[in-house]
């Protein structure tokens, strides 16, 4: 370290200005002289003193000293002799002892009759066996004097040593060829997304150097550089820059930003986190014991007070619902906790509207409802950058601690990667159900994360939200009424006389009627806000007020305090159990049997009435126009042909003219296979699970046709007169 004093030609940095003293004045002042615009001034020796050891000045030495220095900085950087290694400390102590002899001694002229005896004097003493010679002692001297004694002058530049131009050939222009080709394939090749291994990039600049040689003459070729020597000129790139071209500018600024600390609010709800997660853990249905999936966890989380001001919990995706359900459970207090959870040992009096809300860029998050209730509230909603999650630190560290701290210790968690679950399987050894996750995570959130010493805000959550409170109170709604009507999402249903239908359940009301009264033709639309968690009443925008009025449910015995996921799980139940109970293939068989009964039946019904009601069942006469079945089969009953039904085709005769239709047995043979057909249709449109069922009543079905179709009768054609006769005429009457 280099001591200086304030002596003539001292030039002095004092608060980023240059100095230098020019003389001293007889009262004891000193003369200095700004270098920038040439102004001397007189200045107390005190004041330098004060600035120096205040740390608004330095002392930069004489102009000499000053050179020396910016040589020295561009060859060697050092700070403080404690950074280097031990083995290099011990060769600057051992200059240091033969330079402080050559000082002491006083010695002028360095020459070996000088310093030759002075570095065999201290070899001796201090066991040296190898003393310095006298031109290494004179080179030290000078570099000591020359930095106005700075010992730091003397330490071994090891840095220095070795071949700083990159010297691969002797010759500068073969040198040149190599860099250029070395750039080249950098450039190319490792400088890119594809971020090739330093070794490819080696073996292309191999290739590339064979591949000009063979251009060259014999002594003109470029030697291959080393692997080392790539390396080291790969290694010397900035890394920004490389981390840039081979992972992204949006990487190298998360890997090389400069981090400091963001925006600290002075109050609590100044800035509010919001954000969803994937618990990782599976529950399970509370009576079915089947693991249900693993819930999405919506929170809010005020950044002064780190306290957790309200959450929401359920199974659908993050969207409007869970970001409005979690602002509605963060602004109303939570008295419910004291009788639902008694067993929770503090309270949970975290309430209040935020003054801004900080979110991603999630759809849920730009919608118009989210806006305009945010707006109505007065809340200020902020975005963070795509893809910056430390934007949102605060909400993010508690899911890594609500993670970390309770759900990986719990059975049935599925930890946060595969390393970390191993052989665990968490669906076979899940036992928490919906509810017992809700109540885990208000006893955590209570008694445990309130309570706890955070390091950011280095004091207690729950402590420094009641003492900030009293001198902030937080922001109140104007009612409750008001607080549900903006929160609930805008939907739009159709009124009739039964009232509004919504999820199979009806709303209705005298105020609805008097609404439905105003429209003119009886169609009326109109807006609804609904409280998922509560789905017992609707909320009905009145158009001519302009305002919403409360819509109870028909069923309050059943829509009280129900909530919608509830009410879609029991639908989803009683649906499951009407199919269960519903048996496909007996019903096929009961049409089987219905179908026997009409066409026995057939030949002894006379009535016209009796034979079109079976007819139909039948599913006979399906024609553009209505006709019995006796028209089908033989005319219109004017006395004109009609072709017969395309069913008539499938007979025994069918292809080689309609003569079967005059025989009654095929009539019954049509039957039959109608019947088989319409069986085996209705199996296709409502397909049975139980497909050995479904086996068994086609095999019934083959059987009844057998024995209801015997083999056609075999007509005699020398016995029927065919003349006149043709293939896809009807049988005159």
């Amino acid at each position: 370290m280099a001591v200086h004093r304030l002596a003539k030609n001292m030039h002095i940095l004092i608060r980023g200005r240059e100095y230098v003293i020019k003389e001293r004045l007889a009262d004891s002042k000193i003369q200095i002289e700004d270098l920038a615009t040439q102004e001397c001034m007189a200045v107390e020796g005190v004041f330098l003193r004060e600035e120096l050891f205040n740390g608004h000045a330095e002392l930069l030495g004489s102009a000499e000293e000053q050179q020396y220095r910016e040589r020295q900085s561009k060859k060697r950087f050092l700070d403080d002799v404690r950074m280097v290694k031990k083995k290099l400390r011990r060769k600057w102590r051992r200059r240091l002892k033969y330079i402080k002899v050559i000082i002491a001694e006083g010695v002028e002229t360095l020459t070996p009759r000088s310093l030759q005896p002075i570095s065999l004097a201290v070899a001796e003493k201090i066991n040296d066996p190898e003393p310095p010679s006298w031109r290494t002692l004179s080179r030290w001297v000078k570099a000591y004097l020359e930095s106005g004694g700075d010992t730091r002058s003397l330490m071994p530049a090891y840095k220095l040593r070795g071949n700083r131009n990159r010297k691969f050939s002797r010759d500068a222009t073969k040198c040149a060829d190599i860099l250029r080709i070395i750039e080249e394939c950098i450039n190319e090749k490792y400088l890119t997304r594809q971020r090739h291994s330093i070794q490819f990039v080696y073996d292309i600049i191999r290739a590339r150097i064979e591949r000009d040689n063979r251009h060259r003459n014999k002594s003109d070729r470029l030697p291959c550089p080393h692997y080392d020597s790539v390396r080291r000129i790969i290694r010397s790139l900035d890394h920004y820059e490389v981390t840039k071209a081979r992972y992204g500018e949006r990487i190298a600024d998360l890997r090389f930003k400069e981090t400091k600390r963001g925006p600290r609010p002075t109050r609590p709800l100044e800035r509010v986190e919001i954000d969803h997660t994937k618990l990782d853990l599976f529950v399970i249905d509370h009576e079915t014991r089947m693991p249900v999936g693993r819930p999405w966890l919506t929170v809010a989380v005020d950044v002064f007070t780190d306290v957790i001001l309200g959450f929401y919990l359920s199974f659908d995706p993050p969207g409007y619902l869970s970001v409005m359900q979690c602002l509605l459970h963060s602004v109303r207090p939570k008295p419910y906790v004291r009788k639902k959870y008694p067993q929770i040992k503090h309270v949970w009096e975290v309430y209040g509207v935020p003054e801004t809300i900080i979110v991603d860029n999630g759809k849920e998050f730009h919608s118009r409802d989210f806006e305009d209730a945010c707006l109505q509230l007065g809340i200020l909603i902020q975005y963070a950058p795509p893809k910056l999650p430390y934007y949102k630190g605060t909400v993010e560290r508690y899911f890594g601690t609500l993670n970390r701290g309770l759900l990986h210790g719990q059975p049935g968690t599925s930890f946060s990667n595969a390393f970390e679950k191993a052989d665990y399987d968490p669906k076979k050894n899940a036992v928490i159900s919906f509810e017992t996750l809700d109540e885990i995570l208000h006893t955590f959130v209570i008694d445990i994360y309130h309570q706890s010493k955070h390091r950011g805000i280095n004091d207690v959550p729950a402590r420094l939200w009641n003492s900030s409170v009293v001198a902030h109170p937080p922001a109140l709604p104007q009612s409750s009424k008001d607080l549900d009507v903006l929160l609930g999402k805008v939907l739009s249903r159709k009124v009739s006389s039964k009232g509004i239908e919504f999820e199979g359940l009806y709303y209705n009301s005298k105020a609805l009627s008097l609404l439905r009264r105003r429209s003119t033709d009886g169609k009326l639309k109109v807006k609804i806000k609904l409280d998922p968690t509560n789905i017992s009443v609707l909320h009905v925008y009145d158009q001519l007020k302009d305002e919403f009025f409360p819509l109870p449910a028909v069923n309050q015995e059943y829509t009280q305090n129900l909530t919608l996921w509830q009410h879609r799980v029991i639908k989803r139940y009683a649906q499951q159990q009407v199919n269960d109970f519903v048996d496909i293939a007996d019903l096929c068989l009961a049409k089987e049997r219905i179908q026997e009964i009409v066409s026995r039946d057939w030949k002894s019904a006379k009535k016209s009435a009796t034979r079109q009601k079976m007819a139909r069942w039948l599913s006979l006469g399906k024609q553009p126009q209505e006709k019995s079945f006796d028209d089908q089969m033989t005319g219109n009953g004017n006395g004109r042909q009609q072709e017969l039904p395309q069913a008539n085709l499938n007979s025994a005769h069918s292809g080689v003219s309609d003569l079967g239709s005059a025989f009654n047995v095929q009539n019954e043979s049509i039957e039959r296979s109608d019947i088989e057909g319409q069986i085996l249709t209705d199996i296709k449109k409502r397909p049975s699970k139980k497909s050995k069922r479904v086996e068994k009543v086609q095999k019934r079905a083959t059987k009844s046709r057998k024995a209801l179709n015997p083999a056609p009768l075999e007509a005699d054609e020398t016995d029927l007169d065919m003349s006149g006769w043709t293939a896809g005429f009807n049988l005159p009457k």
